[in-house]
């Protein structure tokens, strides 16, 4: 993959599934010292298996970006949910697999978030008539592992768990 696709994707992320973050102003240094911090990413596997997968992509390792990121999603992170569909979508670093990557991509517009609900909406018009039926298929269980309503408690467990 070349740098190019890379800076595409990470890009993608930020404007994507962050658009509140992407806006944001940066948060006053000690904050941004916190929330990088090993204590902090301990008790927020989410972000810290995120930051993995965008640093496997920043490597040119795709694959690995792929394994992160699904970890990440097992946690209910919704733009690791994106990154995923976003690479089924493509292409890249798995193999082309447009009804998996609108099963992702229905996961990570699962909290409203506009832009996600705007590319899912994109990906369905695209996806032909058997494709949509495979969607409907592969997105039943990826849903019945990370949805909010599984994913959620799994991440609220380990953050209660890291504060003893």
């Amino acid at each position: 993959m070349n740098v190019v696709r890379v800076r595409l994707l990470c890009t993608l992320l930020a404007t994507l599934v962050l658009p509140g973050m992407a806006a944001a102003a940066q948060p006053p240094e000690q904050d941004a010292q916190v929330t990088q911090s090993k204590a902090f990413l301990d008790s927020h596997p989410d972000l810290r298996l995120r930051q993995k997968g965008l640093q496997a992509l920043k490597q040119d390792r795709a694959d690995q970006a792929t394994h992160w990121f699904q970890r990440a999603a097992w946690y209910g992170d919704k733009p690791s949910q994106a990154m995923l569909a976003e690479l089924y979508w493509s292409g890249h670093g798995v193999a082309v697999d447009r009804p998996r990557a609108y099963a992702w991509m229905d996961l990570a517009a699962e909290r409203g978030g506009q832009r996600a609900l705007a590319k899912r909406e994109l990906y369905w018009s695209q996806l032909s008539a058997s494709e949509r039926e495979r969607a409907r298929q592969v997105g039943h269980p990826l849903h019945a592992r990370y949805a909010d309503a599984v994913a959620q408690p799994r991440q609220e467990r380990q953050m209660r768990a890291s504060r003893v």
